[in-house]
């Protein structure tokens, strides 16, 4: 089984996805998870293989990412979509694909955890809570959730929830209160010095987009889960972009191989 490309128009149904990523899954050719042999059966009635050896059937999602999963070719959209540089909140994805709010919501996760396996390999830069605090608005769960105005950053409290904060009064206030000392470092940079060393607060620009991030695609997340948002944004802000056939086989694998990209359009 091989297969040279990935064409999302042609995945219909999802029967059809089901079939690309079998023959995605063997490209190489066959080889049993079980037993390590290399010969099978091709069903005539499922979509799965069966080992000449030990009889054990396997398909193209079973013990991988995305085993069990029902809803396969919405999950390939959703991918398809990082692979083209697009981001979207659940809800949207709900909206668009007819799907349930919590399916979308956990499937997206599982892509952004998935994709900071790729961003954690690379030297990092942390971003202190308090920065953001102005977009870690939504509440996931009673103690998990920590308000603006406990960690230091003076917001009306009745902007909290679901209502989107307005920009202009992020941006002023990340601008003019948050790292004024970062911004005169800048300033008086010469271009001779070394970068900021890892941890050290990132520049006025890269926070301001990351909010602007936030805000403008989720309208605001929670605390306990603004870690996977950072890697989907560190991975938005990727010049190359791995393709959408390179993407989805690495997910099949549980990883992401390192080299494989090509340029987004």
């Amino acid at each position: 089984m091989k297969t040279d490309s990935l064409d999302f128009d042609a995945l219909r149904t999802n029967d059809d996805c089901r079939r690309k990523l079998l023959e995605l899954r063997f490209e190489k050719g066959f080889s049993c998870p079980a037993c390590h042999h290399t010969q099978c059966y091709i069903s005539r009635v499922r979509i799965m293989v069966e080992c000449k050896r030990c009889g054990k059937q396997i398909s193209g999602t079973s013990g991988t990412k995305l085993h069990g999963a029902r809803l396969v070719r919405s999950i390939l959209i959703m991918m398809h979509d990082y692979s083209q540089g697009r981001h979207k909140s659940a809800q949207t994805v709900s909206d668009e694909q007819n799907i349930a709010y919590a399916t979308a919501w956990s499937h997206l996760h599982d892509i952004r955890s998935f994709l900071g396996e790729e961003v954690l390999a690379e030297p990092q830069m942390g971003i202190p809570v308090n920065l953001l605090a102005l977009a870690l608005i939504k509440q996931s769960s009673v103690n998990d959730w920590v308000a603006p105005s406990e960690i230091g950053v003076p917001v009306d409290e009745t902007a909290l929830g679901a209502e989107l904060i307005e920009m202009e009064a992020v941006m002023r206030a990340s601008q003019a209160d948050q790292i004024p000392e970062a911004r005169s470092a800048e300033e008086d940079t010469d271009g001779d010095d070394p970068p900021p060393a890892s941890g050290t607060p990132p520049r006025n620009g890269l926070i301001n987009r990351f909010i602007e991030f936030l805000l403008t695609i989720f309208r605001g997340v929670s605390l306990k889960h603004a870690q996977k948002y950072a890697f989907e944004f560190a991975f938005s802000l990727r010049k190359l972009k791995p393709s959408f056939r390179s993407l989805v086989r690495d997910y099949l694998r549980c990883r992401i191989t390192p080299g494989v990209l090509c340029p987004t359009n």
